[in-house]
């Protein structure tokens, strides 16, 4: 009975000499040799510790002995399976199962001696063990150390390839992270405590929810919910908490909503949140900001989770005084010392277009983890602040922060929009050498990233690294193609995807293969996938309408254009710009501007595309006082600041009605100092009109800012020839032969 007593109180997680892993193995060998191993309560009690130990293997070793297990050996091996990981991660310094240790029954007296240790030596061995992990955790350190040659190396690469990069990357060994799941034996588990016997409790119907949760099987949830029921436990709060949360992480929000009603007894904090968490990430943002309100008025009092939640459901400009009411509810004691909260509102006040006050709450984050650095990058990024987002990058590497793939994916959307090769490869080597460059959604990224700096070859090796291929890695190599004109070869990977692959296209992959068909206007194939789209039930999508518009418009097809628009019930500036474009392109001002009375008239705001169509219409039709009309009402009525393209159609406008003085006049009084294409507009109406001394002018000005622009310098050659100004020509020759422009001078008539 001692020794029973002496076991117990060892394995007991108050005990003060709580054993180590290896420890519960000398205890468990002490139990096999004093018969105490089927004591199901001191057996229980073992099992629980080698769970809590993550020891799968040696937790179902012990389970599979117990002759009489009860409840509560059940939901400790339920427990063990439900959160169990790779046991690569926990290996100890004796790596062997229970059956190894086990003596032959004639050695038992002998081994019982051997194994007999006073709960004096175990302390004693838990202490050098202790010491034992320090230098490991020291020898780590040392390892970690080594590690901060890699962004070193990362800054080498931007002179190479995308799969330069790759392989370069590759040769620094970096350590898989991959977690053993055991959620299914855990809900089988079920099952076979059912077949033998044994009553499930309120604590086995929690396991098992969560193990659903996890992987979000809504099968196995709903059958976990029918047992519940059978055994009149689906009401209890804690069990009916599981059910709301299995529910809204399978995505069955609306019976969450019903568990969450059925509850006989008082709702506490716990409930709501999983009802509240249920609501966030199905998008239900105002029913989750309903729920906070709901727990006011019935003085439930929210913790951080239910902060978390409540934050997280504030995610455009319009919940702005949500969040800051929310803020307001926060205690500055909770506040002070949680840095969950902190980057909880720092997103906040990014997603609600509050800038200011989530650079104040990273400010305030003395404690910052990789979530507060991703967050700030995060919100830079969204806010167009891109600059500023890779400055963060950096200064969290600096400060010896690894990065995450979010982290990753936020940097790179940044270079993207930058158009920063060098910092995207730098990037990239740092990907690879996470491991993160065969992951879809970082690959994904790659993909955008090249694609946006024009890198087209790289891009694509981005694509072929990725080693599952999915529609959102399609989608976006078939996107880069078609944003930089190649048609072609985007239709292309549209059939390879469909043909080779067998894979569906969705929505991004129509959009991405209509502006494909669009920019170099394939009508047939443009066809063949409206069809396709129809066939589909997808054409009421007012998203991929527009993109239908769109091309049909770019493809001079006016009356399918018409009449795609004609029957959507929806429409918005991108619908009705889509269209007016259209005719615009086609020469038909009086129609685009018609519309655009339409689009008044239904109270749509239009944008600084629609008012580039329109100065483009007027252009064309030769409407000079209309097209004045639309530049100057685009700032003064509508809030639309100018662009250098908007500049550059009104001297087009101008010049082309022969009003050169008027166009140069109005480059003169820009706002900004006129870039390249404006001053071309200029220079391809004085050749149109013949005005040469102002034609030099404009050529002049080309040259200074696109000093690359070989046909201007062959304009301005060719106009100082004429005059027979060689000194001005020898001047020119000279400039091209220092910019290494290599074009055939002549002389020929403007």
């Amino acid at each position: 009975m001692a020794e029973e007593e002496t076991i117990a109180f060892l394995l007991q997680s108050h005990s003060p000499l709580l054993p180590s892993p290896q420890q519960c193995l000398l205890l468990h060998a002490r139990m096999v040799c004093f018969g105490l191993d089927q004591k199901t309560h001191l057996a229980n009690v073992l099992l629980h510790r080698y769970a809590k130990s993550m020891e799968i293997s040696n937790t179902s070793v012990l389970f599979n002995k117990i002759h009489k297990r009860d409840v509560v050996s059940w939901n400790t091996m339920m427990g063990a399976y439900a959160n169990a990981q790779d046991e690569r991660h926990h290996a100890q310094a004796v790596p062997c199962h229970v059956q190894k240790v086990q003596p032959h029954p004639k050695e038992v007296p002998h081994y019982a001696q051997k194994v007999s240790v006073h709960a004096g030596e175990l302390l004693s061995y838990a202490q050098e063990s202790l010491c034992h992990a320090q230098e490991v955790s020291h020898h780590l350190q040392e390892i970690q150390g080594d590690t901060q040659v890699v962004p070193h190396h990362a800054k080498q690469v931007t002179r190479l390839s995308a799969q330069e990069v790759s392989n370069q990357a590759q040769r620094v060994p970096y350590p898989a992270r991959e977690e053993t799941q055991h959620i299914q034996k855990a809900l089988e588990m079920l099952t076979q405590m059912v077949t033998e016997d044994v009553s499930p409790d309120r604590v086995t119907f929690i396991i098992c929810l969560k193990a659903c949760s996890r992987v979000a099987s809504l099968v196995e949830g709903e059958h976990v919910h029918t047992l519940a029921v059978g055994a009149g436990l689906h009401t209890d709060i804690m069990v009916a908490t599981g059910l709301i949360d299995m529910y809204g992480r399978c995505r069955d929000v609306d019976q969450a909503k019903i568990v969450f009603s059925k509850v006989s007894v008082a709702l506490d904090v716990a409930a709501y949140n999983s009802l509240m968490g249920a609501f966030v990430r199905k998008g239900r943002h105002h029913e989750a900001l309903r729920l906070l309100s709901e727990m006011r008025a019935r003085d439930v009092k929210p913790n951080t989770i239910t902060f978390i939640n409540a934050l997280s459901a504030c995610v455009a400009p319009d919940n702005l005084s949500d969040g800051k009411f929310i803020h307001t509810c926060i205690s500055d004691e909770l506040l002070e010392s949680n840095v969950v909260l902190r980057n909880a509102l720092m997103t906040m006040y990014g997603k609600c277009g509050d800038p200011t006050n989530a650079r104040i709450m990273f400010g305030k984050v003395e404690k910052r983890t990789v979530v507060s650095w991703t967050s700030m990058i995060t919100e830079c990024t969204r806010q167009g602040c891109n600059r500023e987002a890779l400055d963060y990058f950096h200064q969290m590497q600096e400060q010896g922060m690894e990065p995450d793939k979010v982290t990753f994916i936020s940097a790179l959307s940044a270079c993207a929009s930058l158009e920063s090769m060098a910092e995207g490869k730098e990037i990239h080597a740092l990907v690879t050498y996470k491991g993160f460059e065969l992951d879809v959604i970082t690959g994904t990224a790659l993909v955008n990233m090249y694609g946006k700096c024009k890198l087209l070859d790289d891009a694509l090796a981005a694509f072929n690294n990725i080693t599952q291929q999915t529609v959102i890695s399609w989608n976006a190599i078939i996107t880069v193609y078609a944003q930089q004109g190649l048609g072609h070869e985007a239709l292309e990977l549209f059939r390879k995807m469909q043909q080779e692959e067998d894979m569906e296209p969705d929505k991004v992959t129509f959009i991405g293969i209509l502006t494909a068909c669009a920019c170099i206007g394939a009508l047939d194939e443009g066809i063949a996938i409206h069809n396709n789209i129809a066939d589909l039930g997808l054409e009421s999508d007012f998203v991929i309408s527009n993109a239908i518009v769109n091309m049909y418009g770019k493809c001079a097809a006016l009356q399918k254009a018409q009449s795609v628009f004609d029957n959507m019930h929806k429409r918005n500036v991108v619908t009705w710009t889509a269209l007016i474009t259209a005719y615009a392109q086609q020469g038909h001002g009086s129609e685009a501007l018609n519309l655009y009375k339409k689009m008044q008239e239904e109270r749509v705001m239009p944008n600084a595309t629609t008012f580039l169509s329109l100065i483009s219409a007027c252009s064309h039709a030769g409407l000079v006082e209309e097209g004045l009309f639309y530049f100057s009402s685009m700032r003064d009525e509508h809030g639309v600041e100018p662009t250098f393209e908007h500049y550059g159609s009104m001297v087009d406008l101008l010049g082309r009605a022969g009003l050169l003085t008027e166009a140069e006049d109005f480059i003169n009084k820009m706002p900004m100092e006129a870039d390249a294409c404006v001053w071309t507009s200029l220079l391809g109406a004085c050749r149109m009109h013949g005005d040469m001394e102002r034609a030099k002018r404009a050529a002049e000005n080309v040259v200074y800012l696109e000093g690359n622009n070989a046909s201007a310098y062959v304009l301005l050659f060719n106009m100082y020839a004429l005059d027979g100004k060689e000194n001005d020509m020898e001047r020119i020759r000279k400039m091209m032969t220092k910019r290494g422009i290599d074009k055939q001078l002549g002389c020929s008539l403007i």
